[in-house]
């Protein structure tokens, strides 16, 4: 019998034992607790104006059932509102469904004229009429621009009307009517990796490898000229022959005018050299890129001031949290950057030169 034979019988018996099309049907979501069909939701359409309408959802705590327990703690769980809106931890404080004394929610007020709607947060400790009307800890009110899911309510200013048929049902006409022509705009959060900042973060690191490659070639080519002796040459190249005079005439004429004299001539020419430089092509872009730098990073200080003065829309950075933040972090740089500036300005301008000889300089 040839070999492929004794493979092929077991592969014909695993296919005829195995089915021959496997479908999977589709989970019917009342089989998972929580599927938001389990929570009996209701839909309610409320205009704002004419052309502004949006859709509220009502959801409602399941009760019976084997689950009906985790529900109950669940819902019993502290909440706490993020509003206004921040990306990881908010200050607002916290509040349970089943006790209506320190109930929290955000409140839609909407401008029939206008369409705007202007949202609030309200607490039952400001709020006394709050704690009447969140009796029903069972009922939870949501919103598509409520991206957060904070606990809502039906807005003030406003006709809202259900979307439901009497047997339960969505009337699908009503809530495709529903529909608003202002876009829903969800909150910015400065996650520091937004296009801008990373672009400005490679031009930054671009600056200051283009720096350190300036600082290595101009070490290299100082140190490949075999003339460095001449760069070092005194400015005074005083004689020794007057302190030999002084020194063997210790009790002459004015012996201590010509020693204080000679000491000054010896330490001036100690003291003070001549080191010639010349421009470089190279040197002079490094130093205008340190320029644009500098200049920059004061155009970002103006930026974020006007951004957290609300000229930006969006804006640029959350105002709740990394508004204030960025801006010490851009001032602290800022501030040692110009630091250091100031502390190199007598070296500055030639730390972008090329040290020549003397003779080929031009500026010493």
């Amino acid at each position: 019998m040839p070999r492929w034979s004794t493979m092929l019988l077991p592969t014909l018996a695993l296919a005829t034992f195995a089915p021959t099309q496997v479908r999977a049907a589709a989970a019917d979501q009342m089989d998972f607790a929580a599927c938001p069909v389990r929570h009996s939701p209701e839909y309610y359409c409320c205009e704002y104006s004419e052309t502004t309408k949006v859709l509220y959802t009502k959801y409602n705590r399941p009760s019976g059932g084997d689950y009906e327990s985790y529900y109950i703690d669940g819902w019993n769980e502290q909440r706490q509102v993020n509003f206004p809106y921040t990306m990881y931890h908010p200050t607002t404080q916290e509040f349970y469904y089943d006790d209506p004394s320190t109930i929290c929610r955000v409140q839609a007020v909407a401008n029939t004229e206008t369409g705007e709607l202007t949202e609030e947060l309200q607490c039952a400790d400001t709020n006394s009429s709050l704690v009447a009307a969140s009796q029903d800890s069972s009922v939870f009110w949501t919103y598509a621009a409520n991206v957060r899911n904070n606990n809502a309510s039906f807005p003030v200013g406003t006709t809202c009307y259900s979307v439901m048929l009497r047997d339960g049902t969505v009337d699908s006409d009503l809530m495709d009517a529903c529909t608003s022509t202002s876009s829903t705009v969800e909150p910015r959060f400065t996650t520091f990796t937004e296009t801008p900042l990373v672009i400005i973060y490679l031009l930054y690191l671009a600056f200051f490898i283009v720096l350190g490659a300036w600082a290595v070639y101009k070490n290299f080519m100082q140190n490949a000229n075999k003339s460095v002796n001449e760069m070092n040459k005194k400015l005074i190249n005083t004689p020794q022959t007057p302190s030999r005079a002084v020194a063997g005439n210790a009790h002459g004429r004015h012996t201590s005018v010509r020693v204080s004299d000679t000491r000054m001539q010896i330490e001036a020419a100690e003291d003070i050299l001549q080191t010639g430089f010349s421009k470089s092509y190279l040197g002079n872009f490094v130093f205008g890129c340190v320029v644009v730098a500098s200049l920059a990073l004061n155009v970002l200080l103006i930026i974020i001031i006007c951004d957290y003065y609300g000229n930006f829309d969006p804006p640029l950075f959350d105002t709740t949290e990394d508004n204030a933040l960025v801006f010490i972090i851009v001032w602290v740089i800022t501030a040692i950057w110009f630091v250091v500036i100031v502390s190199m300005q007598d070296r500055i301008f030639n730390f972008f030169r090329l040290r020549v000889p003397l003779d080929k300089c031009e500026f010493v």
